[in-house]
């Protein structure tokens, strides 16, 4: 968990929200972008130049966020 991050995803934070509630929401998207950030190192669309990530070419923002859709049997 050292470097600069390639995918991000947006974890909303409910109310009634507890540590394991929370911490299983992060986790479920983590399952989803973790295998689009290898792919796209493999496919070597993604790259770190000087501690920023590189994408297809163009240097991405610092603030660079996409939420990807929720698996199939979400809540």
């Amino acid at each position: 968990d050292v470097g600069p991050i390639i995918v991000q995803a947006a974890v909303p934070v409910m109310p009634d929200d507890d540590t394991k509630a929370l911490a299983a929401r992060v986790l479920r998207q983590e399952h989803q972008i973790y295998p689009l950030a290898v792919r796209l190192i493999a496919e070597g669309r993604a790259k770190v130049v000087d501690e920023r990530v590189v994408l297809d070419g163009v240097a991405m923002a610092e603030t660079t966020l996409a939420n990807p859709p929720p698996p199939e049997d979400a809540d």
